[in-house]
């Protein structure tokens, strides 16, 4: 069995600040748990859409895979190397075989230099593509990928589209030829029809280049579009992960059924239902320590024993690749 080029064991990400002396007395510290104890894999080839609230702890996650934030315990491994015990010189390679695209592309670019400068500052950095000439090659090259002109190498951020900029961003990421990519709300801040025109791009890019990616997005219905399988998130902890078609068919976690209740035209009636009711309270802050399952004080299960509230549910399997983190799923 080929292995999975990131596997991702038992993660967890946690911010915090020392106690300290305040005018009133010794003020307290506190640590934010913004993932705790996720682990999944993602085969080489294939699309991982990762879905949840704001503030759930995606973004968190998907930086903590490339290593951009720091991780209390648990492991990243990239193609079964350890992330975190990189040699400076096997970190530096490991970043051009992941990259990120972020979820607003005006601030990622520089404002004081032109689109075409921005793609070749890339390939000086990591000293590819040779000399000068042989840079503006490879530019123009990559602006024809994703669907820019020539004219485009001599504007700058604010003279081109959000839509434009963004397909900037992912030739930039594309410059360094990476094998894994996350992409990180990638287009929630564009319009609708813009939306369409980028995930287009980037299905097809994932399918020429053979990528990997991982899809961070809140929108169930793009996620939906552009993943193989899907992980939902909640309160920094994965509850539900499965392929695509039967996530969304026939959803095991009372957190995912409410989700995709919410979503205009949703193919969730099954046995389970469409489960049309809103979810009351709101989700625990990383401040609050959960002893029990996150989800309960907000699941419409009417019963809610020992089981529920005193210890946290892990992930098991139940139909083939489809796992949930849920005491009454059954």
């Amino acid at each position: 069995m080929t292995r999975p080029l990131v596997e991702v064991q038992d993660l967890e990400v946690q911010f915090g600040r020392r106690s300290r002396a305040t005018l009133s007395g010794v003020g307290r510290g506190y640590t934010i748990n913004a993932v705790a104890g996720v682990s999944f894999s993602i085969a080489r080839g294939e699309t991982l859409g990762l879905v949840g609230e704001s503030g759930c702890g995606k973004t968190t996650l998907g930086r903590a895979v490339l290593g951009l934030a720091r991780h209390s315990s648990g492991r990243v491994l990239f193609a079964g190397e350890d992330v975190s015990a990189m040699t400076p010189e096997e970190a530096r390679e490991f970043r051009c075989r992941a990259q990120i695209l972020f979820q607003d592309p005006g601030s990622s670019l520089n404002p004081r230099i032109t689109v075409g400068s921005s793609i070749e500052e890339v390939l000086a950095v990591h000293g590819l593509a040779g000399e000068a000439p042989t840079r503006r090659a490879r530019r123009r090259e990559l602006l024809h990928l994703v669907g820019l002109g020539d004219e485009h190498a001599d504007r700058y951020p604010h003279e081109v589209s959000a839509g434009q900029r963004q397909r900037v961003g992912i030739a930039r990421a594309l410059a360094v030829e990476p094998e894994f990519l996350v992409c990180d709300e990638p287009v929630s801040a564009l319009d609708v029809s813009v939306q369409a025109q980028v995930l287009e791009l980037l299905m097809r890019l994932q399918a020429e280049l053979g990528l990997t990616c991982l899809f961070i997005a809140h929108d169930l219905a793009v996620v939906q579009r552009v993943s193989d399988r899907v992980a939902v998130m909640y309160a920094g902890r994965l509850v539900e992960v499965g392929p695509v078609r039967a996530l969304y068919r026939n959803p095991a976690h009372p957190y995912t059924r409410a989700l995709l209740a919410a979503l205009p035209g949703s193919e969730t009636k099954s046995a389970r239902g469409p489960e049309r009711r809103m979810l009351r309270g709101d989700a625990p802050g990383g401040l609050e320590t959960i002893g029990g399952c996150a989800f309960y004080t907000r699941c419409p299960h009417p019963s809610k024993d020992e089981e529920c509230c005193e210890s946290v549910p892990q992930l098991g399997e139940g139909a083939s690749g489809h796992f949930v983190a849920c005491a009454k799923s059954g």
